[in-house]
C-alpha cells in the first residue's frame, strides 16, 4: 500500500510540473514530416520517422518544401543525396552512395525507428483518392504508388498524417545506380 502512495505522488508530481512547464506562450508554430522507409524490390516498410519542423511562414507551400543536393561518387570517395527542409539548413534525408560497387547505402538522416515501434491498425487505410503524390527529382510515373501502399496502408502514423491534410512525396534512393537490391522509397507525409 505504501508503494502504491509514493507512486501515486509521485506520479502526481511528474504530471503537475508537466503542466507547468508546457504551457510556453512564445512556441513557434511547428510543422510534421513523417519519413518513411520502403524496400524498392519487395516492397516491405522498413522504417521511418517523425519529425518536427518549425513552421515555414504563410503562405502554406503548394508543393512539398524540399532542396535536393546530390554528389555523385568519384575519385575514390563517397557520395550522398540530402534533402533540405526549404530555407533553412535542417536536412530531412541524407544517404550516402559509397564509391565502392559492393557496399550499399546507409541512411543516415533521420534516425528510423524499427517497423515493430509503429502502431498497425486492424483495417487498411484505402488508398487516397485523388492520389497528389510529388515525385522528388526522378519522374517515377513508371511505378504506380498503388504497389507500395499495402506495405504502409495499416500504420497509424499514416492515417493521422491524411487525416490532418499531409502532402505526400516521393524519392527513389539509389545508392548503387546499377544495383535495385539497394534502392528504397523515401516517402514523405508533410503536415503544414
Amino acid at each position: 500500500m505504501m508503494k502504491r502512495c509514493i507512486l501515486l505522488y509521485a506520479l502526481s508530481f511528474i504530471l503537475g510540473f508537466n503542466a507547468c512547464t508546457t504551457g510556453d506562450v512564445n512556441s513557434e508554430p511547428i510543422s510534421q514530416l513523417l519519413v518513411l522507409v520502403v524496400d524498392y524490390d519487395s516492397p516491405v516498410f522498413e522504417g521511418g520517422s517523425v519529425t518536427n519542423l518549425r513552421q515555414l511562414p504563410s503562405p502554406a507551400p503548394s508543393k512539398l518544401p524540399f532542396e535536393f543536393d546530390e554528389e555523385l561518387p568519384e575519385d575514390g570517395l563517397d557520395g550522398g543525396v540530402s534533402l533540405f527542409y526549404a530555407n533553412t539548413d535542417a536536412k530531412v534525408f541524407d544517404g550516402i552512395m559509397p564509391y565502392d560497387a559492393s557496399a550499399e547505402g546507409n541512411i543516415l538522416i533521420p534516425a528510423l525507428g524499427d517497423p515493430s515501434d509503429f502502431f498497425e491498425l486492424e483495417t487498411e487505410i484505402p488508398l487516397p483518392n485523388p492520389l497528389n503524390m510529388e515525385d522528388l527529382e526522378g519522374d517515377y510515373s513508371g511505378r504506380d504508388f498503388s504497389d507500395l501502399w499495402p506495405s504502409i496502408n495499416r500504420l497509424g502514423v499514416v492515417q493521422n498524417t491524411l487525416n490532418n491534410d499531409a502532402m505526400m512525396g516521393r524519392y527513389l534512393y539509389q545508392p548503387q545506380r546499377r544495383n535495385e537490391n539497394t534502392w528504397k522509397w523515401i516517402l514523405f507525409f508533410f503536415e503544414y
